[in-house]
């Protein structure tokens, strides 16, 4: 795991940036889709337990703005075999 800082590596952060970048606008800017993809880096990553947390908040904040679709409604849970 990378345990630098954001702006430690500012080579490697003007990368990401543009991969950002070219998520974004991919996706339109669409945050349901944005939040989905970035779900699944974490999910490929093995991130676990911050997917999880991650999920949760974006659930909330759906929960809170009513108007947001919640895509992880469905859900399947995961299973540790």
């Amino acid at each position: 795991m990378n345990t630098k800082g954001f702006s430690e590596d500012f080579y490697h952060m003007g990368d990401m940036e543009k991969d950002g970048e070219r998520i974004a606008k991919k996706y339109r800017w669409n945050v349901d889709d944005i939040v989905n993809v970035f779900a699944v880096a974490l999910e490929d990553a093995n991130a676990h337990t911050f997917r999880s947390k991650m999920v949760e908040l974006w659930k909330a904040e759906c929960k809170q703005l009513d108007e947001m679709p919640n895509p992880f409604t469905n859900e399947r849970k995961q299973t540790n075999d």
